[in-house]
């Protein structure tokens, strides 16, 4: 799943699969952002509290050594 946003074409993905994106961030799966790219995936086998959806609508911010950056 992509998005286009101000700083280009977005990419969404989900490690195996199994699910949407939006499915994996709502359970709480691990959301790994690629400092270098525009991706953003999500495990859904790793679980933890669930991101915001509008958590990903700031392109600009870059993660701070945590892997929910």
């Amino acid at each position: 799943m992509s998005s286009v946003s101000s700083g280009g074409i977005r990419e969404f993905m989900v490690i195996g699969g199994r699910m949407s994106f939006e499915q994996c961030r709502a359970r709480g799966g691990l959301i790994i952002r690629d400092s270098n790219t525009a991706m953003v995936a999500c495990d859904p086998s790793v679980r933890g509290e669930p991101v915001p959806a509008d958590e990903f609508d700031h392109p600009d911010d870059t993660p701070t050594g945590g892997a929910r950056g």
